[in-house]
């Protein structure tokens, strides 16, 4: 059946479609079109941790509660261009300042639909989100890279230590400071 996606399910940028939950085509056919995105519709998480942002492929998918989808008016601003604006850090603390609840944190669309966004020309629009979207690719490159990076010297690190401790290589006398305090 269709996905049903979850706040768990939206990522920076990305839907977690693999592992979603499914449900039944005759629960969907029930829904209203409300829990029902389409293709280009920029999907938010409103309850717990907030502002998690996507844009949706168009995949038959529901959304449960704590998710909402916001429709661009494409004549006027381009989902991608809608979605790096609220994920920029600027939003988001607005969007955190404005949601409410003691425990859990929640934003009501109401008051997502009040926050004002500067939308230039759709000609810039569209430049703009190309070259966040470039931009956004290098630094997850980046971090990737920085990630395998750690997995290798962990790796050499646990490599090392055995080395030492098995004698294959003599660790005395590289250390002369903890040697005279022994």
């Amino acid at each position: 059946g269709p996905t049903m996606l979850t706040p768990n399910d939206i990522g920076d940028g990305v839907v977690a479609f693999d592992t979603a939950r499914k449900t039944t085509w005759e629960a969907y056919e029930t829904l209203t079109p409300k829990s029902r995105p389409q293709a280009g519709d920029v999907l938010l998480t409103k309850d717990g941790t907030l502002g998690r942002i996507a844009i949706h492929d168009g995949r038959e998918a529901c959304i449960n509660q704590s998710v909402a989808f916001l429709r661009a008016n494409r004549s006027s601003i381009s989902p991608a261009f809608l979605a790096q604006a609220l994920s920029n850090g600027a939003y988001q603390e607005r969007m955190i300042f404005e949601a409410g609840g003691t425990t859990i944190k929640h934003i009501y669309i109401s008051r997502l639909a009040k926050m004002p966004l500067a939308v230039p020309p759709q000609q810039e629009t569209a430049l703009i989100a190309t070259r966040g979207s470039e931009l956004l690719e290098k630094s997850n490159e980046l971090i990737r890279s920085a990630a395998e990076g750690i997995v290798l010297l962990q790796e050499r690190r646990t490599a090392l230590i055995s080395a030492a401790v098995t004698g294959k290589i003599d660790v005395r006398g590289l250390v002369p400071e903890q040697a005279e305090a022994a």
